[in-house]
């Protein structure tokens, strides 16, 4: 395999200027540049930014960055809610591996579902807030599925207290069953 070539010139140079000011790491940025097309090896980008005749440009696209945080797509709200969304996705994808096929929690997997509900919930209540307690349009920026989609605010902390309780049984090494609030149907407290 050839090696990458260790000059950093032209347009490059302002792409690796930008991706650094924005917090990339070395081998994030060369795999940008050799993304858009110009194999560059991740040693001579450290080279590069780290050559104190370069420091002015890359002052320059730190400064720009600094001052223009909307051209970010990161400063839009509508990518942070997709990212959000997707997110919320892999915890739920990651919850049914964690039942079997009446839906119930597989018993070894009680530990690692409930960590999961508890992160749903985190990503549901960030959601909310990032929609400024708006939930109706949180529901139609995404399809309701989940356990979560369609509680109220003050219930998804209740069903947070309800896992916090439950998982600090399991941390204790106590029986976790019916009379935890756990059953093997899901996270319902039987009351």
């Amino acid at each position: 395999m050839a090696r990458a070539p260790n000059i950093i010139t032209g347009e490059v140079r302002t792409l690796v200027c930008d991706l650094h000011a924005r917090g990339y790491s070395t081998v994030k940025i060369a795999r940008e540049v050799t993304a858009q097309g110009v194999r560059v090896s991740q040693q001579s980008v450290w080279q590069y930014l780290t050559r104190r005749s370069n420091l002015p440009d890359i002052q320059q696209a730190i400064q720009k960055y600094r001052s223009d945080p909307l051209a970010e797509e990161v400063a839009h709200k509508r990518v942070r809610l997709a990212d959000i969304n997707t997110e919320r996705k892999k915890v739920i994808a990651t919850l049914e591996r964690y039942t079997d096929d009446k839906g119930a929690y597989i018993e070894k997997k009680v530990s690692k579902a409930l960590y999961a509900l508890k992160r749903l919930i985190e990503i549901e209540v960030f959601a909310r807030d990032e929609m400024e307690k708006k939930p109706d349009l949180l529901a139609a920026l995404w399809e309701k599925m989940g356990p979560y989609s369609e509680l109220t605010d003050a219930d998804l902390k209740k069903q947070y207290g309800v896992i916090e309780r439950k998982l600090l049984v399991i941390r204790q090494g106590g029986p976790v069953g019916k009379a935890d609030g756990l059953d093997r149907q899901g996270t319902e407290e039987e009351g």
